[in-house]
């Protein structure tokens, strides 16, 4: 049973990561419109009593404006930055590298990507690649 629980997390995890790869990264990191409850939240130190206040008209309108030159010169500079290419991504041989730390990581080629799906059986749900038939049992049922 557990073995079956392992197979199905796999498989929500590989369609939320596809999902998640589709999805407008701009779109998840914009933060929500100015509101009453944001304006609320923002707070600005007394400078004659040194309390923390609400702010006023002023101070919140240059709060605004700075934020939104900190929002577009974040998104220049994400917008300057090099773009990985499908050859840094997925070279076209795989490299072993070693770490300094003992660590070693495996970048692989585009030939080892493999498509999986899965499929139901009397007994529950099975993972197999896309490759293999229903008749021969999966690399994960071995």
């Amino acid at each position: 049973m557990k073995r079956m629980s392992q197979i199905i997390a796999l498989a929500a995890m590989t369609g939320s990561l596809s999902i998640a790869a589709w999805a407008d990264p701009d779109t998840a990191t914009q933060p929500a419109a100015s509101s009453a409850q944001m304006n609320s939240m923002r707070v600005v130190r007394d400078p004659a009593t040194g309390e923390l206040r609400a702010p006023n008209t002023e101070e919140l309108k240059a709060l605004i404006e700075a934020e939104n030159q900190a929002r577009s010169a974040r998104m220049s500079a994400r917008a300057r930055a090099p773009q990985n290419t499908a050859a840094d991504v997925l070279p076209a041989q795989k490299s072993v590298i070693r770490h300094g730390n003992g660590m070693v990581s495996v970048k692989l080629s585009q030939e080892s990507l493999t498509a999986i799906k899965a499929e139901s059986t009397p007994n529950g749900v099975r993972v197999v690649h896309a490759e293999e038939s229903a008749a021969s049992p999966s690399r994960m049922e071995k």
